[in-house]
């Protein structure tokens, strides 16, 4: 029998666990590993319009090496908000040669007045990951991303 901190402790990795392969086996999940320099995240594809519109929308959790990477088909200012999404994120931009032209840190919005976040520079990728993730990691605006699809 287990003590009552190792229950607790088991029970959060189960949970972990549990999500981590939830996020992985989304039904036509396409997956890209997102890297600034040894950094890398596994991150969800979304590369169509409703994909995109989607997001990571009504998600509760994010695995530590989890995100999500927006593909566009141009270079543009596109901006992002947090309606329905449950999770703290980091939004980081990416021209089309993977540079890092602006992070915003974005808390989850309940009501309907959500803020919009943009870059200032036209961007053709954006990474959603765990709040804090660019802080931790020392990422900057300049720093370039390395992506395999």
């Amino acid at each position: 029998m287990m003590p009552g901190g190792s229950k607790a402790i088991f029970a959060v990795l189960l949970l972990a666990v549990f999500i981590s392969i939830l996020f992985l086996c989304q039904p036509d999940a396409k997956l890209a590993e997102v890297c600034f320099s040894a950094n890398c995240v596994m991150a969800e594809v979304a590369d169509t319009p409703a994909k995109r519109a989607q997001g990571l929308m009504f998600r509760d959790a994010l695995g530590e090496n989890e995100g999500m990477l927006f593909v566009f088909d141009a270079d543009g200012f596109y901006g992002f908000w947090m309606k329905n999404t449950n999770i703290p994120l980091d939004i980081i931009w990416l021209d089309r040669n993977f540079t890092v032209v602006h992070i915003e840190s974005a808390a989850p919005c309940p009501g309907d007045a959500c803020e919009s976040y943009t870059s200032g520079q036209p961007a053709r990728y954006v990474v959603e990951l765990n709040t804090g993730f660019a802080e931790q990691r020392c990422i900057k605006v300049g720093d370039s991303a390395n992506i395999t699809v």
